[in-house]
């Protein structure tokens, strides 16, 4: 891992200003991530906490034993702009494409956390989906001539209505 890390070095210089308040070290916020992932850490609040007490933990991304762990808030902060600056997917890339890693993967089998997946999908889609609904309620109450509220109450109703029905399907689609 440390040779991947050496190699995007460069890109991970374009992200921080020599100036301002200091960040994480995206080597060491990289490192967290690849834990929350192999370990099915639930959320950045639960992976703080695992780094506050969990010596193997730190010492894997490389924070000491009188270090203070992270906020969670600027954790998240620094994760979003790996994830908008594209340094995660390449990280991974270099990563999968490492030649002790390369060994290990198979193109004849696949496992995954369905779980895991419509967790992840759910952290990062809630902001897109509330704006996008937002827009949605905004757009009825202009059609319908309702008020934003009433409009809201519409689309709650909708969307209950419309989980109820779907909910064995969705489950039975991540066991598949």
């Amino acid at each position: 891992m440390n040779d991947v890390l050496a190699v995007l070095e460069g890109e991970f210089a374009k992200l921080y200003a020599a100036s301002g308040r200091p960040s994480i070290p995206p080597e060491r916020l990289l490192r967290a991530l690849l834990l929350q992932a192999f370990y099915t850490i639930r959320s950045e609040t639960q992976l703080m906490e695992q780094l506050d007490y969990n010596l193997l933990y730190r010492w894997f991304v490389g924070l000491g034993v009188d270090e203070p762990v992270w906020v969670q808030t600027v954790f998240t902060k620094n994760r979003d702009r790996l994830l908008e600056a594209e340094v995660a997917h390449k990280f991974l890339a270099e990563l999968l494409n490492h030649k002790e890693v390369r060994s290990l993967l198979s193109n004849e089998h696949f496992s995954v956390d369905g779980t895991q997946i419509a967790a992840w999908a759910s952290m990062i889609a809630a902001e897109e989906f509330a704006k996008g609904l937002e827009v949605l309620i905004e757009d009825i109450a202009r059609d319908e001539g309702l008020d934003l509220q009433t409009a809201r109450k519409f689309v709650t109703r909708e969307l209950e209505r419309w989980v109820k029905f779907n909910y064995g399907l969705y489950d039975t689609m991540l066991v598949c």
